[in-house]
């Protein structure tokens, strides 16, 4: 259990050294720039008609009504893009611990090769803000579906 808490650390921390630069940038490729312009001005209105007609009613919902209640909806956008890699990362560790039995290393290794190659070079972009909120919806589920099926008493 030590050894766990060690590792879950350390995955946090190399996640965070690797990818704390993100919060900072002006936005990638040129699908980002606009949307990230629209939302630094707060024209949620045109925001909503590009997500309306690109049938995003999901990401205009969700993200626009929650960015919304901020001053500084882009630094929150990033901040929560962050967070949910993060929480990515950690559940895809529980799973390979949990349910598939693995040596600490060999989840370490696997959950930070997850959390830290850049896969999705947009992982901080608000025009990608349904991947990382699905792919946290599902490690999240599916470590909340391994661990109530190992311990069938818990709910």
């Amino acid at each position: 259990m030590k050894n766990d808490f060690r590792a879950i650390v350390a995955l946090a921390t190399t996640y965070t050294i690797g990818n704390f630069l993100l919060l900072f940038n002006r936005g990638m490729y040129w699908d980002g720039w606009d949307l990230i312009t629209l939302l630094k001005e707060k024209n949620y209105g045109l925001l909503r008609e590009i997500y309306l007609v690109q049938f995003q009613r999901y990401t205009e919902y969700y993200a626009l009504r929650l960015l919304g209640l901020f001053d500084n909806p882009l630094l929150i956008s990033k901040f929560l893009a962050f967070a949910s890699w993060l929480l990515t990362g950690l559940f895809l560790y529980g799973i390979l611990r949990k349910k598939f039995t693995l040596p600490i290393n060999k989840a370490f290794f696997l959950s930070a090769l997850f959390s830290l190659i850049p896969i999705y070079l947009v992982k901080i972009d608000l025009a990608f803000a349904h991947y990382f909120v699905n792919n946290l919806l599902f490690f999240g589920a599916v470590f909340l579906y391994f661990l109530v099926e190992k311990n069938k008493n818990l709910f």
